[in-house]
């Protein structure tokens, strides 16, 4: 949210701003919300000349599309993100956005400090993957938090079954089966860093260096097996 003041405070209103001519030109095309009622749920407005009253959570992606609200100093779309016409963008138009994007970002990654790219130019659905691993994570560290604080090896089983982590990403992603959900767990954890801090745990405790670790799961300590 913080990430998008910027575009709400400048980009957006500049965007609102040159529109409103082609905004007023098809405003027989609109839904004119002349007023949102008190909760916020529904809003009543004129579309083609009749008033009417929709409810926002049932309103399919082109209706939304051509909702704007009457300010009385112009015509302000509904929707959080718009193209330079004032309306919702669509579907072509974030992959024209992610397009742009991805070209911006190979140019930056010749700079040897600029992270490695994926393989591939990213799609929106990735964003989907970020939200849900990020929340996981997120709620994984809680649960372990709240753990600690109460000084207890695991939390009562009612607990566990109201904040299980995996069961809120879930029902936030809508899965059917948990077994999709499960797949994001192989994320959390880098396998390799693992194995490396097992390694660093063996050789504090007895001076073993791989060489020596592995010699022994080979059962070979002792058969005077060359050193390296």
């Amino acid at each position: 949210m913080e990430l998008l003041e910027p575009y709400l405070l400048l980009e957006r209103p500049g965007i609102v701003a040159t529109a409103q001519r082609t905004l007023r030109r098809q405003v027989r095309d609109l839904l004119v919300v002349q007023r949102i009622e008190g909760d916020g749920t529904r809003v009543r407005g004129v579309l083609e000349g009749v008033a009417v009253t929709r409810v926002i959570k049932d309103m399919k992606p082109g209706l939304r599309r051509i909702t704007v609200l009457e300010t009385g100093g112009g015509l302000d779309p509904l929707a959080l993100f718009i193209g330079q016409g004032g309306r919702m963008l669509t579907g072509s138009g974030w992959d024209r956005i992610r397009r742009r994007a991805w070209k911006r970002m190979k140019q930056w990654s010749v700079n040897e400090a600029a992270p490695v790219l994926p393989r591939r130019c990213w799609v929106i659905h990735d964003t989907r993957h970020t939200f849900a691993l990020r929340l996981l994570i997120f709620l994984t560290r809680e649960t372990l938090g709240d753990i600690d604080a109460e000084q207890t090896p695991m939390a009562t089983l009612l607990e566990h079954m109201v904040g299980n982590p995996l069961l809120i990403v879930q029902h936030r992603l809508g899965h059917a089966h948990p077994s999709t959900t499960y797949r994001y767990i192989r994320y959390l954890k880098d396998p390799m860093r693992e194995v490396d801090s097992a390694f660093r745990r063996w050789s504090a405790a007895g001076g073993a260096s791989y060489v020596t670790v592995a010699r022994r799961l080979m059962n070979l300590e002792g058969a005077g097996a060359p050193q390296g």
